[in-house]
């Protein structure tokens, strides 16, 4: 005989549900409201140093706010999204982050910013939620596998104006609407990267856009061999977003991160 469901646990999804499809709308609604341009920068790892890279830089020429804790849950991105602390809460305390959301949708002013947000998971479901919420402006690929996970496809799918990636990752077979900066050594690379020398200082980075295009070299304080393609990739989004190689210099130069928290 066949056992009935528990209808316990089948009342204890509804809720969630229920919850999940509100905070999906109110940070539809932020992200309109406030005109967000949304990164994401996507891996199995390295998200965060690059992501806290490239927060430092874009700071210099963009109001940043960043979400750069590695997110536990399907909850974490929507409550990025809407400038809440990620972590998990009781009923009356969602009650009280919804009414406040609904407060600053409707009665605050404008926040014009880009957001900087990391994600990881191989699970579907989640994947699927997020990618539901954002359409990310840019997409970054940080230390990517052979192949490319579901999320990784859904985002590039969706993102509108740029996807940055290592070039030893190819998408040449890969539909997307963005424009592809593929950023390596190899002659195939849309911005190569000629050389990489530890400097006393920090770090110089001699690059060329594509086969015929004019080299420039980026001087950065940080220094170590980890953090390499971090920079390279970040580089590539900012020289993406078409600016200038003097301004990226300048911007590389005071781009402080925490490397002991990555790293040690």
């Amino acid at each position: 005989m066949l056992r009935s469901p528990n209808r316990s646990k089948i009342y204890a999804m509804k809720p969630r549900k229920i919850l999940a499809r509100i905070l999906r709308q109110l940070s539809i609604w932020a992200i309109k409201k406030h005109g967000m341009k949304i990164i994401v920068v996507v891996g199995p790892h390295g998200t965060g140093v690059t992501g806290e890279l490239l927060a430092s830089m874009l700071e210099n020429k963009y109001p940043v706010r960043r979400q750069l804790e590695r997110p536990f849950w399907d909850f974490s991105v929507p409550l990025s999204i809407l400038g809440f602390k990620d972590k998990r809460r009781s009923p009356f305390s969602w009650l009280t982050t919804i009414f406040r959301s609904v407060l600053r949708l409707i009665f605050g002013r404008r926040n014009y910013c880009w957001i900087i947000l990391q994600m990881n998971t191989k699970k579907q479901e989640i994947a699927s939620y997020w990618s539901s919420i954002i359409q990310p402006h840019v997409t970054v690929l940080v230390n990517p596998e052979k192949k490319i996970g579901f999320l990784e496809r859904r985002l590039i799918e969706k993102t509108q104006n740029l996807v940055v990636f290592p070039s030893r990752l190819d998408l040449r077979k890969e539909r997307l609407k963005a424009r592809k900066v593929a950023v390596g050594k190899d002659r195939f690379s849309t911005l190569r990267v000629l050389s990489v020398k530890e400097l006393k200082n920090g770090t110089e980075i001699s690059l060329k856009s594509g086969r015929s295009g004019r080299p420039f070299k980026i001087n950065a304080v940080q220094r170590g061999i980890f953090l390499y393609e971090p920079l390279a990739i970040s580089i590539g989004v900012l020289w993406g977003l078409r600016i200038h190689p003097r301004d990226i210099e300048k911007y590389a130069k005071f781009a402080e991160i925490n490397v002991e928290k990555y790293f040690i």
